[in-house]
């Protein structure tokens, strides 16, 4: 009798670290599925900001003398809205 809850004991604490380490190789990959998400996160986000200052940059070298009339009001005010977004101090 003694020697089946030794067995038990055995097979429980065995049964315990098996489980401990399921969780532990769980939590290394959501560790690593996170530090993938960041990252790809991070890389959109550069590409968005890389875009945008493409975009910018086009809008900046328009030549309004040149512009449609019916253009001109419009690309006046995203140009002015655009150098006033980088001339202003940075908090």
């Amino acid at each position: 009798m003694k020697e089946q809850q030794v067995e038990k004991s055995k097979q429980m604490a065995e049964l315990a670290n098996l489980e401990k380490e399921k969780l532990d190789r769980q939590m290394e990959l959501e560790e690593r599925r996170l530090a993938l998400e960041a990252r790809r996160l991070a890389k959109e986000e550069r590409v968005d900001e890389s875009r945008l200052l493409a975009e910018e940059e086009r809008i900046l070298n328009i030549d309004l003398d040149t512009c449609k009339p019916s253009l001109r009001v419009f690309y006046k005010a995203q140009q002015d809205k655009i150098l006033a977004k980088y001339s202003a101090p940075s908090s």
